[in-house]
C-alpha cells in the first residue's frame, strides 16, 4: 500500500463524499466508529462491539454493517487464522475519488491559467489573438516553457515596441540559446529541460514562412 494511500484522513475523506457514494449519515457513523475501533487494535469489528460505543439500537447497527458489506466497502480477512474487519475497500475507493479530484482540480488550474496567459497577451496587445498565435502560446506551454518566461518574453516585446507573437518567439529561442551555451560551459548543471524547443520553434516558423509565400 503507497504513502499516499497511507496518509489520507478517513474521515475528512468520507464526510465530502459519503453523500455521493449513497450513504447515510448513519453510514457516516457506524464507519467512523468502526475506523477508531480498529486504531485501537480491535481486529474484529462486530454489531455488539460497536453498539457500546453508539446510541444506534444493536438491529439497526447490524443491518448497517450488512449493507455495508453487500456493497463491498468493508470485508473480514483471515489473517493467521483470525478473522480480521478491514475499511481498506473503502478506502481504495475514497483515495480513488480523491485522486480524481486533484486531476480535475488541476486541469482546471491549467485552463484558468492559459486563459489569464492569453487575457494578458492581448491586453497588452490591444487586440484579440488569432487562433493561431493561440496555438502558438499552447505550443509553448507545451514544450515546457513556464508561464513567468512567457511573461518576460510578452515585456520586452513590449518594451520593445514589438507586440507580437513573432518577436516573442525569437525571445524564448534566445532564452533556450542562453541556457543550451550555460550547459555546455557548467557540465555539473542537470539537462536543459528546454533543449529540444528552439529546433521546434525555428521548424514552426520556417513552415510558417513557407505557407505565407504559397499564398502569395
Amino acid at each position: 500500500m503507497n504513502t499516499m494511500f497511507e496518509a489520507l484522513d478517513l474521515k475528512h475523506l468520507l464526510l465530502d463524499h459519503y453523500k455521493a457514494l449513497g450513504f447515510q449519515e448513519k453510514h457516516v457513523m457506524v464507519i467512523l466508529v468502526m475506523d477508531q475501533l480498529l486504531k485501537l487494535d480491535n481486529h474484529l469489528i462486530t454489531a455488539e462491539l460497536l453498539s457500546l460505543k453508539m446510541t444506534l439500537p444493536l438491529e439497526e447497527i447490524d443491518a448497517t454493517m450488512v449493507e455495508l458489506l453487500n456493497r463491498k466497502f468493508i470485508e473480514y480477512v483471515t489473517v493467521s487464522g483470525k478473522t480480521h474487519t478491514t475499511l481498506n475497500p473503502l478506502k481504495q475507493l475514497l483515495y480513488k475519488r480523491f485522486q480524481q479530484q486533484v486531476i480535475h482540480q488541476t486541469q482546471e488550474l491549467t485552463v484558468n491559467a492559459q486563459a489569464n496567459l492569453f487575457q494578458r497577451i492581448e491586453k497588452e496587445f490591444g487586440r484579440t489573438l488569432s487562433p493561431l498565435e493561440i496555438s502558438r502560446i499552447q505550443d509553448w506551454l507545451q514544450f515546457g516553457y513556464s508561464e513567468a518566461i512567457i511573461i518576460s518574453s510578452l515585456e520586452e516585446a513590449i518594451a520593445k515596441q514589438k507586440k507580437s507573437i513573432r518577436f516573442m518567439d525569437k525571445y524564448l529561442q534566445k532564452q533556450t540559446t542562453k541556457e543550451n551555451f550555460n550547459l555546455e560551459g557548467n557540465p555539473s548543471i542537470q539537462q536543459n529541460p528546454h533543449q529540444d524547443i528552439q529546433k521546434t520553434i525555428t521548424q514552426i516558423n520556417e513552415n510558417l514562412d513557407h505557407g505565407s509565400k504559397q499564398k502569395k
